[in-house]
């Protein structure tokens, strides 16, 4: 690469970097993603999952298990403060297209149970704390219609599911609240209970607040949730990301086996400069496997609003990928503290934008940081050489 051309590379990073912060600062006062939890819901009021901000967007991720009709054993609770008068808002959505989870909303200031708020507690065994009222929702599916629901994409998670509910509740008092899921109700069309099982999103809330943090996050958000419905296989998502970096890797091996330059390179750094390409090959390859996702799902969005930011997040980290895979194939081994500083900042960026799905960041700067390390113990040592060598000469002189 010529100097030219790679100082152009380096001004290019810092314009991206200015152009990060304009694009993260539109993304969180105009996302619609939300603060994802796993694992989550408790199995008694005593126990519930608190919900910290009624007003927070977060994300709930959990399971309903197989009940039993009037028994409450598999219920999930959530609990949340609520300071006086405020208007209240939860989705529940679900992958598989027949659950249907049965949702308990109870607390002070609401009305008593209504006939159908009434089944719900009834046929999941469950019991009101004193002085509480209740709203529910369920739903029931008959054998003898057809169900068709629209399918939702999240562009963030790149995932698909269904909507059982989205509702907006006035919570009338101070006091706590608690939302109950279960997953049993009588149905007098069936003459009998319909009981179902599976894998749920609670959202609650609609104020986004993301942090730094959540930003650097968001590759492992995006893999927790996209192996928590296991649409492509508890694995197989990552399936674009492994054969790009295994594919490039390979180029790189083929191309490095008979320069002789680089084998006269120590075995430490010659592993370095691999962990570096690394890193660099896994922020191109994670942007073309979530730019898969949006391709492969675009019957079901249109190009535009936060399908394109996210598209303009994952073509910044392939950009970042580009850049520094060929900032480490020219300077690996003439690194510079001050070419480190640079290093540092495509780093920072691409964790910022989600790029290489954190590791890939991790592992670009680490080597080049470890490789110029290494590099200034070398010439220490040759200084301390020479400069030896050299009192031996005029001793001897």
């Amino acid at each position: 690469m010529s100097p030219n051309v790679f100082t152009g590379s380096v001004k290019l990073v810092f314009v991206a970097a200015a152009l990060a912060v304009f694009v993260l600062s539109m993304l969180a006062s105009s996302s619609s993603a939300h603060i994802p939890a796993f694992d989550t819901g408790e199995d008694s009021y005593n126990t519930a999952e608190v919900i910290d901000n009624p007003d927070t967007s977060y994300a709930f991720y959990g399971e309903l298990p197989s009940m039993i009709p009037g028994s409450p054993v598999g219920a999930r609770y959530y609990a949340l403060e609520v300071a006086g008068s405020l208007e209240f808002s939860f989705e529940v959505g679900r992958r598989d297209l027949f659950f249907a989870p049965c949702v308990l909303l109870t607390g002070p200031g609401l009305p008593s149970p209504d006939e159908n708020t009434q089944n719900i507690i009834d046929s999941s065994g469950l019991s009101l704390p004193d002085g509480y009222g209740a709203l529910g929702w369920s739903f029931v599916f008959l054998p003898y219609l057809d169900y068709i629901p629209e399918r939702e994409f999240e562009p963030f998670t790149q995932t698909t599911f269904y909507y059982s509910y989205r509702e907006s509740v006035l919570l009338p008092s101070e006091g706590t609240y608690y939302l109950v899921l279960t997953g049993v109700v009588y149905s007098e069309e069936l003459g009998d209970y319909q009981v179902t099982s599976g894998k749920y999103l609670l959202v609650t809330g609609n104020l986004e607040e993301f942090t730094v943090k959540d930003y650097v996050l968001m590759p492992w958000y995006w893999s927790k949730v996209q192996s928590f419905w296991g649409e492509q296989g508890r694995i197989l998502f990552l399936l674009p990301t492994a054969v790009v970096l295994v594919g490039l890797l390979a180029v790189e091996w083929m191309r490095k086996r008979k320069d002789e330059a680089f084998r006269a390179e120590a075995k430490p750094k010659r592993f370095l400069y691999f962990g570096g390409l690394a890193g660099s090959f896994l922020m191109i390859g994670a942007a073309v496997n979530q730019v898969s996702f949006l391709v492969r799902y675009m019957s079901l969005h249109d190009w535009s609003g936060i399908v394109l930011l996210v598209l303009a997040l994952q073509l910044g980290g392939l950009a970042l990928g580009a850049i520094s895979a060929s900032i480490t194939k020219s300077q690996f081994f003439q690194m510079s503290g001050g070419m480190l500083i640079t290093v540092a900042v495509i780093a920072a960026l691409a964790l910022l934008l989600g790029a290489g799905l954190i590791l890939g960041p991790v592992l670009f700067f680490g080597s080049l940081a470890i490789v110029t390390l290494l590099g200034r113990k070398t010439r220490q040592s040759r200084l301390l050489v020479d400069e030896d060598q050299d009192s031996r000469d005029s001793k001897s002189s």
